[in-house]
């Protein structure tokens, strides 16, 4: 649909070029054609959907159902805090069970050895 330049290495020359592809290239041309067909196929013209939502608003008195039931949450259910701190809750819980339990079969595994170790003759 476009091309892209990059702002700090373009020249007078570059940004020609670039301009004369846009206009003799047939397949930007044919982008924009669709493109606007798409944004041009609307059920109702503009002026007529400023007049339905407005009157649509009047009709149900300002609409409050069309408000985000975002607005209602607290600020750290709205950032999903409450979400990252259980997250947090259970990695640390994992971890900490984890270390326990190498931690408790090291110490097994250096009661065991050392006994073999002691046990044997020389």
């Amino acid at each position: 649909m476009a091309i892209s330049m990059d702002l700090m290495s373009i020249t007078k020359d570059n940004f020609l070029r670039n301009v004369l592809e846009l206009f003799n290239n047939e397949k930007y041309k044919k982008n924009a054609e669709t493109v606007s067909k798409i944004f041009k196929d609307q059920p109702m013209s503009q002026a007529d959907s400023v007049v339905y939502w407005t009157e649509y608003v009047l009709r149900h008195k300002s609409a409050q159902h069309f408000k985000s039931r975002a607005l209602n949450l607290r600020w750290y259910q709205y950032y999903l805090l409450d979400v990252l701190a259980l997250i947090f809750v259970f990695i640390s819980v994992v971890i900490f069970i984890t270390t326990k339990v190498f931690k408790s079969i090291c110490v097994i595994n250096s009661l065991i050895f050392s006994k073999n170790y002691k046990s044997k003759p020389e």
